[in-house]
This record gives C-alpha cells, structure tokens and sequence, in this order.
C-alpha cells in the first residue's frame, strides 16, 4: 500500500513467492525431465509440464502489480501493457461466482471499453475478489 498526496494507492497481484515456487519447479521438472533417459514418453510429459510451470510463473512475477486501485483512477496490468481507467470509462465492475469442482469460486470481473472485459480472480490478485470491492467502492468506482 502506498500513501501518496493524491490518496491512498493500493495494488493487489499473485504473491512473489507463488512465482518464484513456480519457476523453480519447472526448473526442477527440466532437469528431471532431461536425467530420464529411459523413459522417453515420461521425459516429454515432464518436460510439457516443466514449460508450463515456467511459463505460469514468469507472469506472475513479470505482470505485477496486476491491479492498482488510487482516487478516481484504476490501473490493470496484462502482457500487453497497462491499461488506466477512470470510473465513468468503467461499464461495470462485479463479482462473479462460478461453480468448479463442486465449490463456488469468486471472480472479480471488469467491463472495460471497447467491448473488453477482464476477469481477476484469487491468483490474479492474491486475496479474495470481495476484498477488492472495498477498496474499488472507496476510490469511487460503481460496483454492481
């Protein structure tokens, strides 16, 4: 959290330490991967499985802070960029419950210009999607 002159700044993303786990397990399942000699077929899966663990990880620890919330303005952060919003470009800010593996799982999710929305859920942000709404309300965005 930040305390700048204009207000309180505050910003939510996936926890370093989720992406830096991540990253050293794919660098450990490549190793793996390669040192299986006598299983060609487990050597691929492995080494799949390694590329996706590295690639997760290094967005996690590449796309940070993924939401940045100040006074009158929002910031959401993608690989492709930053994107900043003021709460009349907003269409609508809500949380979404879907239902995955027999619980209800919470998204935060942004209808944003230009027909785009944006989902954020517990991983993207690092907390619950509900106590984002808090911050969203008070910076003067509308939540529906």
């Amino acid at each position: 959290m930040d305390n700048s002159a204009h207000g309180v700044t505050t910003s939510w993303s996936t926890p370093r330490i989720a992406g830096v786990a991540l990253v050293v397990g794919g660098v450990v399942l490549g190793v793996a991967a390669i040192a299986s000699s006598a299983d060609p077929g487990g050597a691929v899966i492995m080494g799949v499985a390694a590329l996706l663990l590295l690639v997760t990880g290094a967005v996690a620890l590449v796309v940070r802070p993924r939401l940045v919330v100040a006074p009158s303005r929002m910031r959401i952060r993608t690989l492709r960029g930053d994107s900043e919003y003021t709460p009349s470009e907003i269409e609508r800010i809500r949380v979404v419950s879907t239902a995955r593996l027999g619980r209800k799982v919470p998204t935060l999710e942004f209808d944003l210009p230009g027909d785009r929305l944006v989902v954020l859920g517990r991983w993207d942000l690092g907390t619950h999607p509900e106590d984002v709404i808090a911050a969203l309300e008070q910076a003067g965005f509308r939540v529906s």
